[in-house]
């Protein structure tokens, strides 16, 4: 590939989803993001915030303004990853049962609560959530399980179900969304 300015890449990818501007974009960036990310949370962590954060920018590209430091735009996105996970983990400590209730809520561009189930919720719990995943159509049942119980990536989750990273994303959702609804459901009917 002829040697593009970070720029010219991110225009490239916008203006085409050129892929191969996307792949040299992240060969340039990404160990530069993973060492900020390293720096504010775990490394285990810090490996699915960076493919959160080359995730949000193939997403949300045209926040990208022309001219800015593409370096500097990753970090900020980043920073709200970072930020976003820290907020999630200090919640989880002062109520660990809460994230099985809103899974995804606290973040609508990416579902990064992906450790609710078995790090969190009581074997009684689990089996609840399990019991109602199964209830789930066929589609939205294997995204939920590849997703949480298999702890598999967005983009090898996608390519294991033969789907575009977008309809996983929005199986996902569309998942997590019944699931809310019920649990619920399920608290409204123990409550009466």
């Amino acid at each position: 590939m002829k040697s593009f300015s970070d720029s010219e890449l991110v225009a490239r990818y916008a203006a085409t989803n050129d892929q191969e501007a996307f792949r040299e974009l992240y060969d340039r960036h990404n160990k530069d993001v993973l060492h900020f990310l390293v720096n504010h949370v775990p490394a285990h962590d810090a490996r699915d915030l960076l493919q959160e954060v080359f995730i949000c920018v193939m997403r949300k590209h045209s926040t990208y303004q022309p001219g800015t430091n593409v370096g500097a735009w990753l970090t900020s996105i980043a920073r709200n990853r970072v930020r976003n996970f820290l907020r999630d983990v200090k919640r989880l400590k002062r109520c660990p049962n809460e994230r099985v209730l809103t899974l995804s809520a606290s973040d609508p561009d990416l579902d990064q609560d992906r450790d609710v189930p078995a790090a969190t919720a009581s074997p009684a719990m689990l089996m609840q959530i399990r019991e109602l995943v199964s209830r789930l159509p066929e589609d939205e049942r294997r995204t939920v399980e590849i997703f949480y119980f298999e702890r598999t990536k967005y983009v090898d989750a996608a390519d294991q179900l033969g789907i575009t990273l977008g309809t996983f994303q929005s199986r996902l959702n569309r998942a997590l969304t019944k699931l809310r609804r019920w649990v619920k459901q399920d608290e409204a009917r123990e409550v009466a």
